[in-house]
């Protein structure tokens, strides 16, 4: 993505501290003890706190985060989450879910960062 945009080093940094911003903190309700970096969603039980659902969490986070910040990789970006066995068009926000955390953690990133 960052290569195909051609985007300068500044805006390349931007660019991946959101990302791994809204990655962190769909991972946050699956740890014992981690704080929020933006968006503090609530913890997750501790039968819920697993790899599987850690992972589809971040990847939520990751694909909604890159799909804004590079919209035209978007085609790339639905084909990687879904390799994966996610559905890219689950833009649920439920809490309850790992993709619904994932979606919550990037959109509350976005939002808090769309000015900067």
């Amino acid at each position: 993505m960052v290569r195909r945009a051609r985007l300068g080093p500044p805006v390349v940094a931007r660019a991946l501290a959101i990302a791994h911003t809204c990655m962190y903190d769909a991972w946050v309700p699956y740890d014992d003890r981690a704080i929020a970096a933006v968006v503090g969603l609530p913890r997750r039980p501790p039968a819920e706190r697993n790899d599987a659902n850690k992972a589809k969490a971040i990847s939520h986070a990751a694909h909604r985060c890159l799909s804004n910040l590079f919209p035209s990789g978007t085609t790339r970006l639905d084909a990687v989450l879904r390799a994966q066995g996610h559905n890219p068009a689950d833009r649920s926000r439920r809490h309850d879910t790992p993709q619904g955390i994932g979606n919550t953690a990037a959109a509350g990133v976005l939002a808090d960062r769309r000015n900067d």
